[in-house]
């Protein structure tokens, strides 16, 4: 989303600084990913009362429209400058899959990246600090560059 949102803002004559991408998975083809369908797995792994918040109606049905919406999308090349933001560490599911499936995410245009610690599900909780870190220290090179 971030990246369609940024096209637009491009498009409309008000570029953002950058656009960041937190775990985000290639967006093409996303019924087929063994990635995403790890991950997936993984919520379903997490202790009932996680798992439960994370799989309320709304959610579930979000994430279907979510999966539909992409399967059609492609993200376009633009001139804003963008990070991927990894986590250094595999849940158990993304470390089961096949040897020389990389289970990192990857994206498909030009990106800077940085890894930072934890894994898919911890990033925006108990290791919000350095990823909002890693967020800043990546912004004041974009506005000293």
């Amino acid at each position: 989303m971030a990246h369609a949102v940024a096209g637009q803002l491009t498009a409309d004559g008000e570029p953002p600084a950058g656009v960041v991408l937190i775990e985000t998975h290639d967006p093409r083809h996303p019924q087929r990913d063994e990635r995403l369908l790890a991950l997936i797995q993984g919520g379903a792994a997490r202790p009932a009362e996680e798992y439960l918040a994370l799989a309320d109606d709304t959610r579930v049905l979000a994430g279907g429209a979510y999966l539909r919406l992409f399967e059609h999308w492609h993200p376009e090349p633009m001139e804003v400058p963008a990070l991927l933001v990894r986590a250094t560490q595999p849940t158990a599911q993304l470390a089961a899959l096949p040897a020389g499936l990389d289970w990192r995410p990857h994206w498909p245009l030009p990106a800077d990246t940085v890894d930072v610690p934890g894994d898919h599900f911890t990033l925006l909780t108990e290791h919000a600090d350095a990823v909002a870190a890693a967020i800043r220290h990546w912004l004041g090179g974009r506005s000293h560059g």
